[in-house]
């Protein structure tokens, strides 16, 4: 299986080594951020242009004329013959794990073998050809592994690193490469390419993280090279044992940055609710067992206290999880939790997901029973119900605002960022005082007698 690229493995459980693309920051030049939704993007104008779903455009434009029998779900992987079994290692062992899907299906969703991909490389060193039949431009083919974005700094017997149109542009031992490595939880792909030798080699493994592929690829390009082989089994294993052993430490180190003694500032029940932002969806908490459990998509699980309002989501190795991804809250001036906020990538700010609307402001009997006359001094306040079921507030001598279902018994005002109004229940459950919560303080508005005998 060709994975989704190397970031969203890493991303996704911690393999070892680390791929460049993902560990290896830039140190000059332009921004760069490895990204899978590029393609994603790419692959539905593809869709829309062609009329073709992404994975019919692929086969009938490249796959079929290359000869490379692939598939594009873990459904059709599953019923292959010789598929293989993935596996993941966490801290040295060993254990296999499901077939987990790509959705993002043309980031690298494709299910082949090793000598499907040989054909693909033909197609590359021929700079479009295949068979004796031109695919693609030499020009294109040219372009498509051209570098454009630096990425990494020079590593020994790499040279600098730069990305460009799907590949990875580098020199090993001074001569220039081209490829790309693929990472999805159990597999570990690489692909090099050598232009000026018209050689290509590709390993894939059944391991996540597994620094296999790439110690074959070397060891024969410097075997095909003439040149001395480099020492990259017993380097890497050294590498491996050290990584092992900062692991423990880091561990400890993550123990004690926690705050001891820093309890939420909220019941748990307060935390629970829906949060949403316009592009990530939706995260929902709920409160149960004395703790906070989260879903989001296909995740969902338990969360840990970590201090203060920041919650954790698990570890789980042999999973796809972010593990110990931070959730934290964070609170409106009158102390009500607003907003959740998250890492979900370490390249850019948190994602802030709103609180979305809730409770007795969402019920259609609550609202009801908050239409009427309220008064704050001698300024008469008229709460309509309108056919739509929306709640409208005419002040003396002020325009008329449309009511925004916020949480609990609170509505924004439309129009006045920072406004808000309150319903509260008394002892009776009946809706008696309207607070308003303003910048310079908060109100409190009774019900006018009228309105009260008129009731």
């Amino acid at each position: 299986m060709i994975g989704s690229g190397c970031r969203a493995a890493c991303r996704a459980r911690r393999c070892w080594p680390p791929c460049a693309t993902s560990s290896r920051a830039a140190t000059s030049g332009p921004p760069y951020q490895y990204s899978n939704l590029g393609y994603n993007a790419a692959s539905l104008v593809t869709e829309r242009l062609s009329g073709q779903s992404w994975e019919d455009f692929t086969r009938t434009r490249i796959i079929e004329r290359l000869k490379m029998p692939v598939t594009f779900t873990v459904g059709d992987l599953a019923r292959a013959e010789d598929a293989a079994t993935p596996y993941i290692v966490h801290r040295g062992e060993r254990r296999p794990t499901k077939l987990w899907p790509v959705h993002a299906t043309a980031a690298g969703a494709i299910n082949t073998s090793v000598a499907a991909i040989a054909n693909w490389m033909k197609f590359l060193l021929a700079e479009g050809e295949f068979e004796n039949q031109r695919l693609l431009s030499a020009a294109l083919a040219r372009e498509m592994q051209a570098p454009r974005v630096y990425s990494s700094a020079p590593d020994r017997e790499f040279g600098p690193v730069h990305s460009g149109l799907g590949f990875v542009s580098t020199t090993y031992r001074g001569e220039r490469i081209v490829g790309h490595s693929g990472g999805w939880l159990g597999w570990s792909t690489l692909m090099r390419l050598v232009p000026e030798r018209k050689l290509g080699i590709a390993v894939f493994c059944n391991v996540s993280g597994a620094p296999i592929p790439s110690i074959l690829i070397n060891h024969v390009f410097d075997h095909v090279s003439g040149k001395e082989s480099v020492p990259w089994l017993e380097r890497l294993r050294d590498l491996r044992r050290k990584a092992l052993a900062q692991e423990e430490i880091d561990e400890q180190n993550r123990a004690k940055a926690r705050k001891p003694n820093a309890s939420p500032g909220h019941a748990l029940s307060d935390y629970a609710g829906s949060y949403e932002h316009p592009a990530y969806g939706r995260i929902t908490i709920t409160a149960a067992d004395h703790g906070l459990h989260w879903t989001y998509r296909i995740f969902s699980g338990p969360l840990t206290h970590r201090h203060y309002e920041t919650f954790e989501t698990p570890q789980l190795p042999y999973a796809l999880n972010p593990d110990r991804l931070a959730l934290s809250f964070n609170t409106d001036r009158d102390g009500n939790v607003a907003s959740l906020s998250a890492q979900f990538d370490p390249m850019v700010a948190d994602i802030v997901f709103a609180r979305a609307p809730g409770g007795d402001c969402m019920d259609a009997t609550f609202r009801a029973a908050c239409a009427g006359c309220w008064r704050h001094g001698s300024m008469t306040r008229v709460v309509s119900l309108q056919a739509d079921g929306e709640l409208t507030l005419k002040s003396d001598y002020q325009p008329l605002y449309h009511l925004r279902p916020h949480q609990g018994g609170i509505f924004g005002i439309a129009g006045l960022e920072g406004f808000r109004v309150e319903f509260r229940r008394g002892g009776t459950g009946s809706v008696d005082a309207l607070v308003f919560h303003q910048p310079n303080g908060m109100f409190i508005a009774q019900r006018s007698e009228a309105d009260l005998l008129s009731s």
